[in-house]
């Protein structure tokens, strides 16, 4: 993964423009919900240059389209000073301006002016009018400069992502080879379910067309939880079946504990790359017009919120730690399969279990014929560093059995082998020559 040299140039061009235009400022009128270009500093203020307000307006349009959609295409400016503006970048102005519960509710909390609301409400009483949340103007100086700056921090913290994923990559080489054989168990089922999601989470949104990005979530979550329990259900399907009645029903349920449901769990909340994520990006760009213009533009403001949120959201945090209880959940279910699986292999006779474990052991002459990929176990113990004693002490096995099955001996028997392979992460099928 490379660090895009984005953020850089947006920061250069800023920059060409900062000491021509140092008096270009910006300013938050909170009851109005919009920003306005100054020039100067109150009460010495002037008309902004034209050139000052179009130059800035051009580099803005350009670094919003980096960013998670806020604003129409008009108003790129206006989105882009609204990212400032969440990030701290504003100083404070002028007096609080009071807001009741019931304004908030009705519109405020999303986005909606204050003046709008108030106007949709009509008077109320002055006793009715208890406070609830304060907003209050913000201002920007030297815009130029300021946005600079925070192209600038955006480069800075996009550096310590990549940077962040380079080294999950090798930290995790092991867990993203579990997660990447989890998802290839998928690959002839996952693109009609990522389809049948975007899809169903459009006519949901459709439907309710949520006021604020909790609702948007709330409503979001039963298609998504119904997408990742198909693919955590189809996983644990193949996976058992691959295993078959031979298959150790405490490692099955470690593999859908540790492997499967991280994986499913990962594939729909990762950042940027997440089902979550993409299926909120789809759902607000083909937001219809069926409905009136002031719903759907609330919508797409709850939706909207929900991607700014993308690098750390509680949203998807929550939504993570409710999928993963919710998986787990369903691991029961696939034990009882299991186990069931396991009876058919080893049934009772007279009461009690045949006198021949299902397990060979190492005088097994079906085992004796079967003979192991030497060449395989070698150069993987050769990747991973492992040396005969090393390997025997990880797999608590004795060197000697270590030893035979480098040379296809007779003194490793299977069980040593079903831990090589758990170790190796691969089924012990594999270990052995055609």
């Amino acid at each position: 993964m490379t660090h895009s040299p984005f953020w850089g140039e947006r920061r250069d061009e800023f920059l060409k423009y900062s000491a021509a235009f140092a008096s270009l400022s910006a300013h938050w009128r909170a009851s109005w919900g919009r920003w306005v270009l100054l020039w100067g500093s109150p009460p010495d203020v002037r008309k902004v240059p034209p050139a000052s307000a179009d130059a800035f307006k051009a580099v803005a349009q350009k670094a919003v389209t980096q960013l998670p959609p806020g604003g129409s295409d008009e108003e790129a400016w206006q989105t882009w000073l609204d990212y400032m503006r969440t990030a701290g970048k504003c100083e404070p102005q002028g007096s609080q301006i009071m807001v009741t519960e019931e304004e908030w509710n009705a519109g405020v909390k999303d986005g909606k002016p204050l003046v709008e609301v108030r106007r949709e409400l009509g008077p109320s009483a002055d006793g009715q009018r208890e406070p609830y949340r304060w907003i209050q103007d913000q201002r920007l100086s030297r815009v130029f400069e300021a946005s600079a700056s925070f192209c600038e921090e955006l480069s800075a913290r996009e550096l310590v992502l990549v940077r962040g994923a380079n080294e999950r990559s090798k930290e995790s080489r092991r867990e993203r080879m579990r997660r990447e054989a989890v998802l290839k168990l998928l690959s002839s089922v996952r693109s009609a379910a990522e389809s049948e999601l975007r899809k169903q989470a459009a006519n949901a949104i459709a439907r309710d067309l949520p006021r604020d990005r909790d609702r948007a979530a709330q409503v979001l979550w039963p298609t998504l939880s119904k997408y990742a329990s198909m693919l955590f259900d189809t996983a644990a399907e193949k996976r058992l079946e691959k295993l078959g009645p031979r298959a150790s029903v405490e490692k099955y349920l470690r593999w859908l504990e540790s492997d499967c449901v991280p994986a499913v769990v990962d594939d729909a909340c990762a950042p940027i790359l997440g089902q979550f994520h993409r299926t909120v990006e789809h759902v607000s760009d083909i937001l219809g017009t069926d409905h009136g213009a002031e719903e759907i533009e609330r919508t797409k403001r709850a939706l909207a919120g929900l991607l700014t949120e993308v690098m750390s959201s509680p949203h998807t945090e929550d939504l993570a730690n409710r999928l993963t209880a919710h998986l787990n959940a369903e691991i029961g279910r696939w034990q009882v399969k299991a186990i069931q699986l396991a009876s058919v292999a080893s049934p009772e006779k007279d009461g009690s279990r045949q006198s021949k474990s299902p397990e060979r052991t190492a005088n097994d002459s079906q085992f004796q014929v079967r003979k192991l990929n030497t060449d395989l176990i070698t150069k993987w113990m050769k990747t991973e560093g492992y040396t005969s004693t090393e390997l025997a002490s990880r797999l608590r096995v004795s060197g000697r059995a270590v030893s035979s099955m480098r040379r296809n001996g007779k003194y490793h028997g299977e069980p040593a082998i079903t831990k090589l392979a758990n170790l190796m992460e691969r089924d012990a099928d594999d270990l052995y020559l055609a």
